[in-house]
């Protein structure tokens, strides 16, 4: 047979089959090769990655789980420890477990082996057949600290409160002083009258008995405002307007009197508004305000006043702390209810006042800010007035 172009031909038209396998199975045996090998190296870039993926989620100390369908839970880690089903089970079947997974709760907080946990619900809608992760965090140690906190900051509002006593402790003597006096002059008027006539007219003890009772409730509502002011009780409670501020006027006209400052008030409101303050916290307030006027008032030769305005405000009530200064420049007052920050010389100041006025404010529901529109120094206390149910209930 002889070999040439046009056999060749003949014999591939002839045994088309096996000249198609010949051609195309080393190319399709590569191709499979090809197609497994990849198989392979994906599948094992899955499992490194999914072992990663374990792994990070076993080195943290938060519990992750998924949430499926049914509102079942799923460990995503720490599967080997011991506490994981019960403590599973303690979240699956908490009173708020369903409030959170639904998105009515935004977290809750378990105690389980004496640690505190906070449990979170995030929502996915790209977890197949899962509505989102949970994970329950051990804030055992930040509680103890936010404790610790607590107790410091207690511990500072005392401390305000005792170094206020401390501040006006020389002019408590002038302000007992004086109705102790008065008590002394109408006792020996008394005891003169009766020593000299052997007896003392009707009309006349009604007098003495009137001055001395005004008196005595003078020196006991001056001992009741310091026991009040040093006292560690405190607890958002409701008063008048009126209440509060008389609360505070003892104090407040030590200042004022003793320093050669005006002091008056101005109602816009009625005095017998309700409102939400405890008066203790109040009168701690007003006193940092007013000492806070009075030092920057040092250097004033005249014009030394004090003026409050309290201003109704729809659901809030305001109380303005208008001294006769010309503002507080921009660069201090950016800072001035920062813990520690002061302008005052050293031992003149602590720099907490204003911060602890502002957290006594914020436990009350009320705020403290200062005017910077005001054309002299102003600071603003917004509080809540008290609406009781039956109001509620008449107003709708």
């Amino acid at each position: 047979m002889i070999v040439n172009f046009a056999n060749i031909l003949n014999i591939i038209k002839s045994q088309r089959i096996y000249t198609f396998a010949l051609i195309t199975f080393p190319f399709g045996f590569t191709f499979i090769n090809l197609l497994l090998l990849k198989t392979l190296v994906n599948s094992k870039q899955l499992k490194e990655q999914s072992d990663y993926i374990s792994n990070i989620l076993d080195s943290m100390e938060d519990f992750i789980f998924s949430v499926n369908g049914k509102y079942d839970l799923q460990s995503q880690n720490h599967l080997d420890a011991k506490e994981l089903s019960p403590f599973t089970d303690m979240i699956y079947n908490h009173s708020h477990y369903i409030d959170l997974v639904s998105g009515l709760r935004d977290h809750f907080e378990i105690h389980y082996n004496s640690k505190i946990y906070i449990v979170h619900f995030s929502k996915s809608n790209n977890l197949v057949n899962n509505l989102g992760i949970l994970s329950a965090k051990d804030i055992t140690s930040l509680k103890e600290k936010q404790n610790q906190l607590e107790e410091k900051s207690k511990e500072l509002e005392i401390s305000s409160r005792m170094s206020a006593l401390g501040e006006i402790s020389a002019g408590i003597a002038h302000e007992i002083n004086n109705p102790l006096a008065i008590i002394q002059g109408n006792i020996s008027l008394i005891l003169a009258k009766f020593k000299r006539y052997g007896k003392v007219e009707e009309n006349q003890l009604e007098i003495c008995d009137d001055k001395i009772s005004q008196n005595i409730e003078r020196i006991s509502n001056i001992i009741k405002n310091l026991k009040n002011l040093a006292s560690k009780e405190s607890s958002l409670s409701y008063s008048t307007i009126d209440d509060l501020v008389s609360k505070s006027n003892p104090l407040i006209k030590n200042i004022t009197s003793n320093h050669g400052i005006d002091y008056d008030i101005e109602y816009k409101v009625s005095p017998s508004t309700m409102i939400s303050f405890n008066p203790v916290e109040f009168t701690q307030i007003m006193f940092n305000l007013f000492s806070n006027s009075k030092d920057a008032m040092d250097d004033f030769k005249s014009n030394r006043w004090i003026k409050l305005v309290v201003e109704d405000s729809n659901e809030y009530v305001i109380f303005k702390i208008i001294d006769s200064g010309k503002g507080i420049d921009k660069e201090i007052e950016k800072n001035i209810f920062t813990p520690m920050f002061t302008t005052k010389d050293f031992g003149k100041g602590s720099g907490l006042g204003l911060s602890l006025s502002g957290m006594l404010a914020k436990k009350n529901e009320a705020s403290i800010a200062l005017d910077i529109a005001a054309k002299n120094t102003t600071f603003i206390i917004k509080a809540k007035k008290f609406v009781s149910s039956f109001d509620q209930e008449n107003a709708s």
